[in-house]
């Protein structure tokens, strides 16, 4: 996940367990500043509205408030964080296509090959902690991992997702109105403007 995308996780994530705070508890909570805080409470709501998400975090005062719609999901949420996270959109065209070629994928994504070169690196950074890489833009590693990827294993999916899209071993669960919380084992349909009800990670 990009840095105003982990930014904005770690803002919804402390407000789906405190819907209600203050501004400065998520700030010392976050260590941003309240400029930052405010610039990612607006594009949290911007990409709700856009999305057609009931979603909204209200800023009133000091004061921090989230509501969220009976009908909005855990996967509409992460879903809402993801479709524009760089690695996220590679893996998910690399699961389709089973390999790229930089340019093509480069123009797909809508950035220069040096910036799709450098987040290939550092993906692979976080691959190489399951014997995965990406290597000429095709999976490299032991085969039983790659047949795991293939084949959709829930697990193997869920804990690489969590470290590719979050950096961390955290729980999606943390992004589900707590009426409905989800396990990170579980396969989760992920919207994306280009693969409609694609089944990934």
């Amino acid at each position: 996940m990009e840095k105003a995308e982990s930014g904005q996780f770690s803002i919804l994530s402390f407000l789906l367990q405190e819907s209600q705070t203050t501004v400065k508890a998520v700030m010392e909570e976050t260590g941003f500043s309240k400029a930052t805080l405010t610039k990612y409470v607006t594009l949290l709501n911007d990409k709700a509205l856009d999305s057609g998400l009931e979603l909204n975090i209200h800023l009133e005062d000091e004061n921090l408030r989230l509501s969220i719609g009976a009908a909005t999901k855990g996967r509409d949420i992460r879903s809402l964080l993801l479709e524009n996270a760089v690695k996220y959109q590679i893996l998910v065209y690399l699961l389709y296509h089973q390999q790229f070629l930089a340019h093509q994928l480069a123009q797909e994504l809508m950035i220069s090959e040096a910036t799709l070169g450098r987040h290939l690196a550092s993906l692979n950074q976080i691959l190489s902690e399951f014997d995965l890489s990406i290597q000429n833009g095709r999976w490299r590693g032991p085969e039983h991992q790659i047949r795991r990827e293939k084949a959709g294993d829930c697990q193997f999916r869920g804990s690489l997702r969590c470290k590719l899209v979050f950096g961390a071993e955290v729980r999606l669960g943390s992004l589900v109105p707590h009426q409905s919380t989800t396990s990170t084992g579980q396969c989760l349909s992920v919207s994306s403007h280009r693969r409609e009800n694609a089944r990934v990670f």
